[in-house]
């Protein structure tokens, strides 16, 4: 994204170059869930703690960190230092307002409310069948990240 693009008028929702919130915001979402799990898992370890008390809020800083590490994987991917396919496969860079604030916001979010679940095993089993569903529509039956995007959007206008 070119400086110059920063100064376009931003949409809260539509496609992730140019606005906010886009569809993959909501499997942000259910990886804070996801993420949530994992990191009550890793409270047991003793290496863990060491670094993130097994507290609300440092179960909710662990999920922020794997959410700025996701989010810094994700724009070498965008740019294309991973493999060509996969530049392709994700369509542009995410507008900075996406990658910064909406996305590890949502997966906070979905930790927090995972963080309110009483239910041990009900949560986090619908929501990891909820991403591989939502991986493999994406992966193998849409041809690119953005066509359900492009989809809503043109159901929606």
């Amino acid at each position: 994204m070119s400086p110059h693009e920063l100064l376009l008028p931003i949409q809260l929702w539509g496609l992730k170059t140019h606005a906010i919130f886009d569809v993959w915001s909501i499997e942000h979402f259910v990886m804070g869930i996801n993420t949530y799990f994992l990191v009550g898992l890793l409270c047991k370890k003793r290496w863990f703690t060491a670094m993130f008390a097994p507290t609300l809020g440092g179960m909710l800083a662990a999920v922020f960190m794997v959410s700025c590490l996701w989010e810094l994987t994700e724009f070498y991917m965008e740019t294309g230092y991973v493999n060509a396919w996969l530049t392709h496969w994700l369509q542009g860079v995410e507008h900075p307002l996406n990658r910064m604030v909406a996305d590890p916001a949502m997966m906070l979010l979905g930790a927090m409310l995972a963080s309110r679940c009483t239910s041990p095993w009900l949560v986090p089993v619908v929501a990891r069948v909820f991403s591989l569903a939502w991986l493999y529509l994406h992966l193998f039956i849409l041809e690119d990240s953005m066509k359900l995007q492009e989809a809503l959007d043109g159901f929606i206008n």
